[in-house]
């Protein structure tokens, strides 16, 4: 049995921080965007965590990237959400009943009632 290495876990751990400032940064404005700063400092309370690891010149615990990881799960983008965690509205077309129908409420209407 073959465990991965930490070169593999640690491109695990910044693919998916990436993944998630790519969902997140789609619908935020320039000012409004995440970096891998601002998510370590969220998950770790410690802004150079991610960015250290990415150039490689800070190692981690499996502790870390659990928190880390963990992190990311809990804050994810949910489906129908932007990047702030607003649902997306839906347009709400009012649904017309068939053409035949409508023309015979029309006639119905337009009737003389006794």
């Amino acid at each position: 049995m073959t465990y991965p290495t930490a070169i593999e876990i640690r491109r695990v751990m910044l693919k998916r921080a990436n993944e998630y400032m790519r969902l997140v940064n789609r619908t935020r404005l320039a000012h409004q965007q995440e970096g891998l700063s601002s998510i370590s400092k969220k998950a770790l309370n410690d802004g150079s965590f991610l960015p250290e690891c990415a150039t490689g010149m800070r190692n981690f615990t499996i502790d870390n990237y659990r928190r880390v990881m963990a992190w990311l799960d809990d804050n994810w983008p949910r489906a129908g959400e932007d990047g702030n965690g607003a649902t997306k509205k839906k347009s709400r077309k009012k649904k017309l009943a068939p053409k035949k129908a409508r023309s015979a409420r029309k006639i119905k209407r337009l009737q003389p009632t006794a």
